[in-house]
């Protein structure tokens, strides 16, 4: 019977794989957003034998699609700075499904 939990274990991380990169594509189209604010944040993860405590930034941001505004907030071991310029890749039909990129990453693929 374990390997069977392995199994639907496995299955399940590959679809969630699989969803991700399909709505990636459909974020097709980019837009600049402006970093609002950024906080420090820190987080604990623990299991049977130790825990361990992470770091990294909230980044809040915004960017505008056909004249209306939108936001943001993203949870990564890379900082901004207030007024920083970032990639946005977006889905052109629900500009509100998004996702911060780094700068060199090409949105749809």
């Amino acid at each position: 019977m374990p390997l069977a939990g392995v199994g639907l274990f496995l299955g399940a991380a590959l679809w969630i794989v699989l969803a991700e990169v399909q709505a990636d594509r459909s974020r097709s189209a980019e837009a600049l957003a402006e970093v609002v604010e950024v906080r420090k944040v820190t987080w604990t993860t623990q299991d049977e034998e130790s825990m361990e405590v992470h770091e990294g930034y909230d980044i809040t941001y915004r960017y505008r699609v056909a004249g209306r505004v939108y936001e943001g907030l993203r949870t990564q071991d890379e900082t901004y700075k207030p007024g920083d310029a970032v990639k946005v890749c977006y889905n052109p039909a629900r500009p509100e499904d998004h996702r911060l990129r780094p700068a060199g990453f090409r949105c749809g693929r």
